[in-house]
């Protein structure tokens, strides 16, 4: 069973969330409920493709690493962000790369 579950309070957010999903894990093992939802994780366990995902989530542009072909999802990229990419400026989490390829997704 899979629930999305909205807060809307203050700075304290995450603290509280955290909380409540701790106190159901304690008294409901079975639920495993995680602080923090893998949207891409789950839309791959239902076998929907890169393009469905894109197009649910309604992502603007996708970033690749050039080096290792990791994937990042933005809904808006600006003009300054685009010229530090291009400078190198930015660095791949998983590989250190440094060039990326900026596409924009047409939904």
């Amino acid at each position: 069973m899979k629930c999305c579950i909205h807060y809307h309070g203050t700075k304290t957010h995450d603290i509280v969330w955290k909380s409540y999903a701790k106190k159901v894990n304690l008294a409901y093992p079975c639920y495993n409920i995680k602080t923090s939802a893998d949207f891409k994780s789950d839309a791959k366990k239902a076998g929907m493709s890169d393009k469905e995902y894109e197009k649910m989530m309604g992502y603007k542009f996708k970033i690749v690493c050039d080096k290792c072909k990791s994937k990042w999802y933005k809904f808006k990229v600006s003009d300054w962000t685009r010229k530090q990419h291009e400078k190198g400026n930015y660095r791949c989490g998983k590989c250190g790369g440094n060039k990326f390829t900026i596409t924009e997704i047409k939904n």
